[in-house]
């Protein structure tokens, strides 16, 4: 005999405004996920209860071989759908696993462990428990099957776990299992447990352009100005299509789901959107940020083409620094490059987007043309570490996840390899023929740490003479005076040399290789953010 799988996926899911079973995590829709689990479990037959958006359900579900059972009184919410799967069940089945599509982590480890559980102890329930929390999936016995049946409502199952609680046999699962995914942040939240990383400007915009060009409506959500405590810095954006995928994130999943009504509305109507959420708002109750700020969004439409911004990817992708500037009442937006001349625009505005781009920090500026937004848009900052040593991989690991783009530098083949160094990029060669084909510029941080003069110098040398916004060297204060020293005699002089941070890092009594690297990253953001 075998066991059935009872997958449901018929809700609306309103709140996220399209269908949350279809969104992707991994690759796949949500209920692909869930039901190829099912599958991979053993689970025979797998039905899916379907009734909002049957038929998309369905095509994400092609080629899987699953049974569909329709109910037609899902709006009736989750009880009249287990019911419907409870009835479909096949005459002589060994009982039947009641499975959520939107439980992306129930995967098919995690059922197998229901119904090895069940088999071990002839329990007519077996039910998963997170910690103190009882949830699927849950494999009733064919005894129990009729008692799943009739009525609405949401809760005939955890009902039906709750009368037999002294018959339940229980498996214990880890508590990330639990997720859920009922609003947008639970889906960014999701993405992180997959080890997926979140998309970065380039993949939001890029987005979007592809949407456009289908000819899909798109709005692209962005934060304009915060206060307090807000998760998402101003810039961060957010692009939504008028079927209500989205990419992206303006505050970490607290107002995502109000921001992608809006953004659908302004789809429709094209009309641009200036919304304020916090706890000070009158919408606080429905979607104030927990952390208690408060963020501001700007939403609008995307022009037809995608408006200015596959311009604006070209530009990022030459690394040109470009700084988008967008009237908040009209919604206009232009692309400016502040650093190059013959611009056609607004002195006024091109000197408030130089500044900008030399804060490196998006902001709200009033001009003539009423309030603008402009967001900066710049190549990444770059770390040069030089030295491939304990301390180097330490450092590569922080900077990559503070954004910086890491790359290491060693003529030693036995230090510079892939293997001390996953994921960073590591050039073996001298430092001064790297750094000259690398090239140096104001958005780059050079880290000295070979505390060897014949590696260290020609690199600090070659900082010196470039732009570098930062450059720092491993070292006591007496080897750093003796190695002012040698560089002075290489022609620098005094104002060139006060440049180099050193002994590197912030003096916080750092002693491990970890330490230390925390000391210098935390020095170089310093030299960044407040120059």
């Amino acid at each position: 005999m075998a066991i059935a799988g009872i997958l449901l996926a018929a809700g609306a899911a309103t709140r996220m405004g399209r269908n949350k079973l279809l969104l992707q995590l991994g690759g796949e829709p949500l209920v692909r996920r869930a039901a190829r689990g099912a599958l991979e479990a053993g689970l025979d037959p797998v039905l899916v209860v379907v009734g909002h958006e049957a038929d998309r359900v369905r095509d994400a579900l092609a080629g899987l071989g699953c049974t569909f059972v329709e109910n037609g009184a899902w709006r009736g919410g989750q009880s009249t759908s287990v019911s419907a799967g409870a009835a479909a069940v096949p005459p002589g089945s060994e009982g039947a696993v009641v499975l959520l599509a939107d439980m992306p982590f129930v995967d098919a480890v995690s059922i197998r462990a229901v119904v090895d559980r069940f088999r071990e102890t002839g329990a007519p329930l077996v039910s998963s428990r997170y910690g103190d929390v009882p949830a699927p999936p849950t494999l009733y016995a064919p005894s129990l099957l009729p008692e799943l049946q009739g009525g609405e409502g949401e809760g005939r199952g955890r009902e039906v776990v709750r009368r037999h609680r002294d018959r339940v046999a229980w498996v214990e699962r880890p508590a990330e299992t639990l997720t859920d995914v009922d609003l947008p942040g639970d889906v960014e939240r999701a993405r992180v447990l997959a080890g997926e990383e979140a998309p970065d400007d380039r993949a939001i915009l890029g987005q979007a352009v592809a949407w456009s060009a289908a000819g899909v409506g798109v709005a692209l959500a962005t934060v304009t100005s915060t206060w307090g405590s807000a998760l998402r810095p101003a810039g961060s954006q957010l692009a939504v299509n008028g079927k209500g995928e989205f990419v992206g994130s303006v505050s970490g999943g607290c107002v995502e789901s109000a921001v992608i009504h809006e953004a659908l509305a302004a789809i429709a109507d094209g009309v641009p959107r200036r919304l304020r959420y916090g706890v000070s708002s009158e919408q606080a109750w429905e979607v104030g940020l927990p952390c208690g700020g408060n963020i501001e969004v700007h939403v609008a439409r995307v022009g037809e083409g995608g408006g200015p911004l596959p311009a604006l990817l070209a530009d990022m992708d030459a690394k040109r620094p470009v700084v988008l500037a967008t009237n908040l009442a009209t919604g206009e937006a232009t692309l400016l490059h502040p650093d190059e001349p013959a611009q056609d625009a607004d002195p006024a505005l091109l000197g408030q987007a130089r500044e900008a781009l030399a804060r490196d920090r998006s902001a709200c500026v009033e001009t003539p043309g009423g309030e603008t937004f402009l967001r900066v848009h710049q190549s990444p900052v770059r770390l040069l570490v030089v030295g491939a040593v304990h301390v180097a991989q330490a450092l590569a690991r922080m900077a990559s996840m503070a954004g910086l783009e890491v790359v290491v530098i060693d003529p030693r083949p036995a230090y510079a390899t892939d293997h001390r160094f996953r994921g960073v990029k590591v050039v073996g060669g001298w430092p001064e023929e790297a750094m000259a084909g690398l090239g140096l510029d104001r958005r780059t941080a050079v880290v000295t740490l070979a505390h060897d003069p014949k590696i260290d110098d020609p690199a600090l040398a070659a900082a010196l003479r470039s732009g570098a916004f930062y450059v720092g060297a491993l070292g006591s204060r007496r080897s750093h005076a003796t190695r002012r020293e040698r560089l002075r005699a290489l022609g620098f002089s005094d104002a060139d040399l006060d440049r180099i941070h050193g002994p590197v890092g912030l003096a916080i009594g750092a002693v491990s290789p970890g330490e230390i690297a925390v000391s210098i990253l935390a020095q170089v953001v310093a030299r960044l953010r407040t120059g």
